[in-house]
C-alpha cells in the first residue's frame, strides 16, 4: 500500500535492469567526496526574504499505480483514476457509485489483455475498459497490502494473513503465513517483501526464501527492484534506518551512502540502473566503481557464510482454513534515512556501486510512490497528481484539480497553527507537516461550506443536508467541536448555500447566504447578502437589499452582492460592486466614489492593524485610515490593478490579480511577475495562514510561497 504515511513500495511491474553484474572490492573514488542532496525547489525573493514556491494541485492519496496499453490506472482513497495514456489528460474516476466494492482502493494490477484487477477495503473487482466486475471472490488475507499477476493468468495476493493465489475462480492459501509488505514482478518469477525478510517465486510453487537465517541484513522489507538473472536490490529497514540490501546470487550484502540525510521513498528500476527515490530528488545507483559527480555506495555487511537459501514447494491451503489475525494491519514504516556510516568502519570486500544525482530526469516536488514499466516512469507527487515521463522524456502532468477552487480559496488556522482549506470537490483538507493536504472526515449527512479565522482559531461552517439548517465548528485539539447550530428560516428564496464566514471580534458568525435565481430551477444562483448569527443567543439578523426591522434588530440595507467579509472595530466590511460598505452601529455606510473608493467596484478587501482597511478597487489599491480613503500609491502598483488582497500577520500588504502580485511592507513595494519569477501573472485569489504563509490561486493550482529556511530534502 502506498500512501503519504507510509514509506511506499517500489513499484517496479515487467521492468528488468541489465548488467547490474558486478563482483570485486570498492574501487578508489574519482567523484566527490558526498552527494548533492539538498532540494532544487524554485524560491522567489519576497520582502527581503526568499520563499519557496509549493505547486499544489490535487488532495487524492495515491496507494498504486499500474499501467495498460492504453491507459494509466491509480488506486486512491476515493476510487480508481483512469487517464489516457496519450491525448486529453482528463482522468475518470470509478467509485462504489459505478460498481466498485469500496472507494477505498489499496492496490491495483495490470493483465496481459489490458484489464485491471483492484482491491478495495470492501474486496477485489476487475476493470475492462468501462465495465466492472464486481463480482470477484474476495481475498482470505483480510485486507490485501498489494496484488501481482502471474504469466499464467493466475493474480497473487499479499496482506497480513500472508500470499493467496487465485487461480480457475478459486483462492488458496499460497506457502507458509507471512506478514507481506510488497511485491515485485520479475519476469516469469515473482520477489514477495514481508516484515521477516524476502521470498521468490518461481514457476508454479517454488519458493526461495530469503531470511535473517540466511544472511539477509535486516528482516523488514520495504521495496524490491529484480534484477537479471534472479538478483535483487531491495531497500530494507531496521529499527529506525534504512539500508540497502543486494542480493548477488549467493549472498546477501548490506549498503549506505555516506552523508546521505535525506529519507528514502523507494527504489525503482529504469534501464540498466536503479533509481533511489527521494521526496525530491532521484539518484541513480549503477554497478562499478565511483564516477562523476558520483560517491560509492559504503558495504557495511557482507553474509560470506551462507550459500544459497532456502528453497521448499508452496503449501496450498484451502480459503476456508486460512486464519487472518485479529487486529490492525502491518505497522506502517514512515520513510527513513539511510544508515549512517560507523566511525572506523572497514573496507567490506563486495560488489562496488556507486549512487549519482540524476541530472536528466525531472522529479517532482513531493514524490511518494513511483512505477516502472517498459520504460514508462510514473510519479505520485503531493498535492500535484500524477507524472508521467514515457522513454522519450516528455513529461505529462495528470492532476484532478481537486484543490483548486473556482475563485475563492478559503484557508483557515486554528490555535495549534495548523492550516485548513477547502477543496473544489467540498473536502475540509489539513496541511499538514509532510507538506501535503490531507482529507478531514466530517460527521455523516454534512457538506462544509466556509472557512475563517477568529478567536481562538479556525472555524467550519457545514450544512446539515440540504436543508436551511447550518452549523459552526471549532477545530479543538486535532478535532472539531460544535459550537451553534441555527435554522435560517427568513432566507426568500431556497438557501444554495454559504460560500463565506467571518468570525467578528465580538464573537458573532456573519455567512453570506447565495440563493436560487428567481427566474427558475437551473437558472443559476445569486447572493442575497449575509446573515449574523450570535454566539449565545438565539439571535438571527439578515442583512440585504430592502432589508426590514422584520429581518431582526439592526438588520441593514445591505447590497446583496457580497463576496467577502472582514471585521475592525467599527463593524464589518464588505465589498461590493457600488464601494466597500461598512456595516455597525445597525446603519450600513457605502463608500463609493462619493466617500474616495476610485472607480466605485471593489472585488475584495482585508483590514490591518489601526483599523486600516485595505481594498482592490477598479481604478487600483487603496486604503482607509483615519477616516478617508488614500490612493495615492507608486503607479506601477497601480497599474496592477488587483482584484484580491491580503494582510499578514505583520501587517504587510498582499495584493493579486491577473497582471501578478504586489507586496509591500509599509515601506516599499515590490512587483511580482512572470518576469521576475513569478510562476503566472494570472492570480485568482490570494490568503494567508497563520504563519504567513501565502496561497495564491491560479486557474489550475494553488501556489504556496513558504519562507526560508527551505525545510531539508526528504
Amino acid at each position: 500500500m502506498l500512501t503519504r504515511a507510509l514509506a511506499p513500495r517500489a513499484l517496479v511491474r515487467a521492468a528488468s535492469v541489465a548488467s547490474l553484474a558486478a563482483v570485486g572490492v570498492l574501487s578508489s573514488a574519482c567523484g566527490p567526496a558526498a552527494l548533492q542532496t539538498g532540494s532544487s525547489f524554485r524560491t522567489l525573493a519576497i520582502g527581503g526574504s526568499e520563499r519557496r514556491i509549493v505547486t499544489l494541485t490535487d488532495v487524492d492519496t495515491v496507494r498504486d499505480l499500474a499501467l495498460t496499453s492504453d491507459r494509466v490506472w491509480a488506486a486512491t482513497d476515493r476510487g480508481v483514476l483512469v487517464y489516457p495514456r496519450e491525448g486529453d489528460p482528463e482522468p475518470h474516476r470509478i467509485t462504489h457509485a459505478q460498481g466498485l466494492p469500496s472507494d477505498d482502493v489499496r492496490a491495483l494490477a495490470a493483465r496481459a489483455d489490458g484489464s485491471v484487477i483492484v482491491a478495495t477495503a470492501a474486496g477485489l473487482a476487475e476493470l475492462a475498459g468501462d465495465s466492472i466486475n464486481p463480482a470477484f471472490p474476495p481475498a482470505p488475507i483480510g485486507s490485501v497490502v498489494d496484488l501481482a499477476t502471474r504469466p499464467d493468468g493466475s493474480v497473487i495476493a499479499c496482506g497480513r494473513a500472508g500470499l493467496a493465489r487465485l487461480k480457475d475462480g478459486a483462492w488458496t492459501g499460497f506457502g507458509e503465513p507471512v506478514q507481506c509488505t510488497t511485491l515485485a514482478v520479475d519476469g516469469d518469477a515473482l520477489w514477495v517483501g514481508t516484515t521477516e525478510g524476502a521470498l521468490r517465486i518461481e514457476g508454479d510453487d517454488t519458493v526461495r526464501e530469503h531470511s535473517q537465517t540466511q544472511g539477509i541484513p535486516e528482516p523488514y522489507v520495504q521495496a524490491i527492484a529484480p534484477l537479471p538473472n534472479g538478483r535483487a536490490l531491495a531497500l530494507l529497514r531496521g529499527p529506525s534506518r534504512s539500508l540497502l540490501g543486494y542480493w548477488d546470487g549467493r549472498h546477501w550484502y548490506g549498503y549506505t551512502v555516506a552523508d546521505f540525510p535525506p529519507s528514502i521513498v523507494g527504489l525503482m528500476a529504469q534501464g540498466d540502473s536503479v533509481l533511489l527515490l527521494t521526496g525530491s530528488r532521484a539518484f541513480s545507483i549503477t554497478p562499478g566503481g565511483s564516477r562523476r559527480e558520483s560517491v560509492p555506495l559504503v558495504a557495511l555487511r557482507a553474509d560470506t557464510e551462507h550459500h544459497g537459501v532456502r528453497t521448499y514447494r508452496a503449501r496450498m491451503t484451502p480459503a476456508a482454513r486460512i486464519v487472518v489475525p485479529v487486529g490492525a494491519g502491518i505497522a506502517a514504516r514512515t520513510p527513513a534515512p539511510l544508515e549512517e556510516v560507523p566511525q572506523g568502519q572497514p573496507t567490506i570486500d563486495a560488489p562496488p556501486f556507486s549512487i549519482a544525482p540524476t541530472t536528466s530526469l525531472a522529479i517532482p516536488e513531493g514524490v511518494y510512490a513511483g512505477l516502472s514499466a517498459e520504460g514508462t516512469l510514473v510519479f505520485a507527487d503531493q498535492n500535484r497528481g500524477l507524472v508521467v515521463l514515457p522513454p522519450d522524456g516528455t513529461a505529462r502532468f495528470l492532476r484532478t484539480y481537486d484543490l483548486v477552487a473556482r475563485t475563492d480559496f478559503q484557508i483557515a488556522s486554528d490555535n495549534q497553527e495548523r492550516t485548513w482549506a477547502l477543496s473544489k470537490s467540498g473536502d475540509l483538507v489539513r496541511l499538514d507537516d509532510d507538506g501535503a493536504f490531507h482529507r478531514v472526515a466530517l460527521p455523516e449527512g454534512v457538506t462544509p461550506q466556509a472557512l475563517a479565522t477568529g478567536e481562538g482559531g479556525a472555524y467550519l461552517c457545514v450544512r446539515v443536508g440540504d436543508s436551511a439548517t447550518f452549523r459552526i465548528y471549532r477545530a479543538d485539539g486535532g478535532s472539531w467541536r460544535q459550537v451553534i447550530e441555527r435554522t435560517l428560516s427568513g432566507v426568500t428564496g431556497h438557501i444554495a448555500g454559504t460560500p463565506f464566514m467571518g468570525v467578528a471580534p465580538d464573537g458573532a458568525f456573519w455567512l453570506g447566504i447565495e440563493i436560487d435565481r428567481e427566474d427558475g430551477p437551473g437558472t443559476g444562483t445569486r447572493m442575497r447578502g449575509a446573515v449574523m448569527l450570535a454566539r449565545d443567543a438565539e439571535t438571527i439578523v439578515y442583512h440585504h437589499r430592502g432589508a426590514t426591522p422584520a429581518d431582526g434588530a439592526g438588520a441593514t440595507p445591505l447590497p446583496d452582492e457580497v463576496t467577502a467579509i472582514d471585521f475592525t472595530n467599527d463593524g464589518a466590511w464588505f465589498p461590493t460592486l457600488s464601494g466597500a460598505v461598512r456595516v455597525g452601529n445597525s446603519q450600513a455606510v457605502v463608500f463609493g466614489e462619493a466617500r474616495g473608493v476610485r472607480g466605485e467596484v471593489v472585488s475584495d478587501l482585508a483590514t490591518a492593524p489601526g483599523n486600516r482597511v485595505w481594498v482592490a478597487a477598479a481604478e487600483g489599491i487603496g486604503v482607509y485610515e483615519n477616516g478617508a480613503f488614500n490612493f495615492v500609491f507608486p503607479a506601477v502598483v497601480q497599474s496592477a490593478r488587483p482584484t484580491a488582497v491580503a494582510v499578514d500577520t505583520e501587517g504587510n500588504l498582499w495584493a493579486a490579480g491577473p497582471r501578478g502580485a504586489v507586496f509591500s511592507n509599509g515601506t516599499t513595494w515590490q512587483r511580482l511577475t512572470e518576469e521576475n519569477g513569478l510562476p503566472t501573472n494570472d492570480i485568482r485569489d490570494i490568503d494567508i495562514d497563520g504563519r504567513d504563509r501565502a496561497f495564491f490561486l491560479t486557474e489550475d493550482a494553488v501556489l504556496l510561497f513558504v519562507k526560508a529556511p527551505v525545510p531539508a530534502a526528504r
